[in-house]
């Protein structure tokens, strides 16, 4: 969708399309408006996240969130179109979900917000998002381990 909008808006401005710097600009836009935007939603995930695992302790927290952003291949993967980065933001969008309902539900505060089904529906479904962008799934050698019995192996 975002190569669709760049692409028709520059031959509406009268650009040439095929021209080598026009196609590098949309790609790295493209780019930047699909696994960037949805990484750096990541890191605000994570850093919510562990906010509630720290007892609310910011410093840590921020720490925690730089050396996921900048020390892991997060980073690598946010500059780049592969799908990594966005089964990792499904993943913890899902395992948030969850926290934040434990959250409420153990402060009594389960009413508020949202119902307890819509939470647990979410992260279903952000897990969901998750392991259908992965693409190990996909894999030939996942028919390979699923054969020989690895079943743990098959869904790490």
């Amino acid at each position: 969708p975002a190569y669709f909008v760049l692409y028709h808006f520059e031959r509406l401005c009268g650009g040439d399309t095929d021209d080598w710097w026009l196609t590098t600009l949309n790609a790295w836009l493209t780019s930047v408006f699909t696994v960037g935007l949805i990484s750096a939603l990541g890191c605000v995930i994570f850093f919510r996240l562990a906010m509630g695992f720290s007892s609310q302790q910011t410093a840590a927290s921020l720490l925690a969130t730089f050396g996921f952003a900048f020390g892991t291949m997060f980073l690598t993967y946010a500059t780049v179109l592969y799908e990594f980065n966005i089964a990792a933001v499904g993943i913890l969008a899902a395992v948030w979900l969850l926290w934040e309902e434990r959250t409420r539900v153990g402060s009594g505060k389960a009413h508020q917000k949202f119902p307890f089904e819509r939470s647990f529906f979410f992260a279903g479904l952000a897990a969901g998002s998750a392991a259908t962008n992965s693409s190990d799934w996909a894999s030939p050698r996942r028919a390979e381990l699923t054969s020989v019995g690895d079943p743990i192996r098959t869904f790490a």
